[in-house]
């Protein structure tokens, strides 16, 4: 996946990105590149707008802030995150139960399933990185030790999928995004 603001969309330019699969996203707006002209003419704040570039092949590749390609890895998921220590990269797909594990060389350091009866929508680490908050789609959110991959604890946010779950700063506080049905 490529992160970044709008002023790496010029790199992006230059080096050949693939364009049909950039996502242009604000705040809750996401769209493609076709929906850069109509950001850009409604004014959307340019320095919030980031963009994500994922192969249609199952490509996730890690950069540096130059441009620099790292690692490619092959996955195909749509849920991605570095663990609080940086020295993991996480990812998952919403449709799967599996949370994987990588270095940032790119290879698997650990994978495991979750249970509970829905797919990953959402995970987010608490302060100390030693947990794993998921949420998940029939609306439970579950916290997993990272040690013993055993699950601590769970409990039901929505009636149907939990989109996003988020850890304060402190790590005292959940803050969950979901749908009621």
């Amino acid at each position: 996946a490529r992160h970044g603001n709008l002023d790496n969309l010029k790199l992006m330019l230059e080096n050949n990105f693939p364009k049909d699969e950039w996502i242009i996203s604000q705040a809750a707006f996401h769209g493609n590149l076709d929906n850069l002209k109509w950001m850009l003419e409604n004014n959307f704040p340019k320095d919030e707008m980031t963009f994500e570039s994922a192969g249609e092949n199952g490509n996730l590749y890690i950069w540096d802030f130059s441009g620099k390609q790292i690692a490619k890895l092959n996955f195909l998921g749509d849920i991605v995150k570095f663990s609080p220590d940086g020295q993991y990269i996480v990812v998952a797909s919403r449709m799967d139960t599996e949370i994987i594990f990588f270095d940032l060389s790119g290879r698997k350091a650990k994978e495991f399933r979750i249970n509970g009866g829905g797919t990953i929508h959402s995970l987010d680490f608490t302060a100390n990185g030693q947990e794993i908050v998921v949420g998940n789609a029939v609306g439970m959110v579950q916290f997993w030790n990272l040690k013993n991959l055993q699950k601590i604890r769970e409990f039901q946010a929505n009636t149907n999928k939990v989109t996003k779950v988020a850890i304060s700063p402190d790590g005292r506080q959940l803050l969950t995004l979901g749908v009621d049905v």
